[in-house]
């Protein structure tokens, strides 16, 4: 955010002042869970004994000690879609991706989770993979 102000100023001082909204925090804004739900249900309606996968961009572990917010708006996202969507608690599963070195990184890992699924014999899984969720960018589908 500094440096996103730091570049705005820069255009103030070049004439252009664009309208800027900040949203420092959307996950349990009620059109943002209706608009997930929606998007899932136009692909996919969970059946009993199937799981849904939301999968986070990963951070580092120093950050999320030093600040669990993210950490606990992916849970409370995923929690929040999966009851939407008549799931069980236990059937709606937090993944993170998207590791960059050999640090820390918040776990447990989509890529680790999918392999214990199948062999569980879970046979329907419907993931929903969230790019760099906490600056806000739009979703990918898997």
């Amino acid at each position: 955010m500094k440096e996103a102000h730091r570049c705005l100023d820069l255009l103030s001082k070049a004439g252009w002042e664009p309208s800027v909204r900040e949203v420092l925090s959307f996950h349990d804004h009620p059109a943002y869970g209706k608009a997930l739900v929606q998007v899932v249900r136009n692909v996919w309606e969970p059946q009993p004994g199937s799981k849904l996968l939301v999968s986070y961009h990963s951070t580092l572990m120093k950050d999320i000690q030093a600040n669990p917010t993210y950490k606990l708006q992916t849970e409370q996202t995923t929690h929040w879609l999966g009851e939407d969507l008549g799931m069980e608690p236990s059937d709606a599963l937090v993944g993170y991706q998207s590791r960059f070195d050999s640090r820390k990184w918040l776990q447990p890992f989509s890529e680790h989770i999918l392999p214990e699924l199948a062999d569980q014999g879970v046979t329907d899984v419907y993931m929903v993979c969230k790019t760099a969720a906490r600056f806000g960018r739009l979703f990918v589908y898997c």
